[in-house]
């Protein structure tokens, strides 16, 4: 299954919106599908991607921890670098703000 932050971050950059099926399948139950997506995501980069694309206020945070040197072992760095980004980024970007936005 693709990591469903990149499916977003793809789907908007290729046609300014998510496909119906993206916002079916992580809106289901009515939260907000963006906020679902991002507990899920496991890629950094495509979290950076939304953040930066929806001019969200804690990009520069998310920066900084993303580009921090992990100081243990790890067999997954982007699992690593996407729980530090959802830490410091404690509101992902909402539905309304990434639709229509060019990534």
């Amino acid at each position: 299954m693709k990591d469903p932050v990149r499916e977003l971050v793809e789907d908007l950059s290729n046609h300014g919106q998510p496909s119906l099926a993206w916002v079916l399948r992580f809106g289901a139950g009515g939260g907000d599908p963006v906020a679902r997506a991002w507990t899920l995501s496991r890629s950094p980069q495509d979290m950076l991607t939304l953040l930066r694309a929806s001019a969200h206020p804690a990009l520069e945070a998310a920066q900084r921890v993303f580009a921090a040197p992990v100081l243990f072992e790890s067999s997954d760095l982007d699992v690593v670098r996407s729980d530090a980004i959802r830490r410091v980024v404690t509101s992902p970007p909402k539905f309304a703000e990434v639709l229509g936005t060019k990534v």
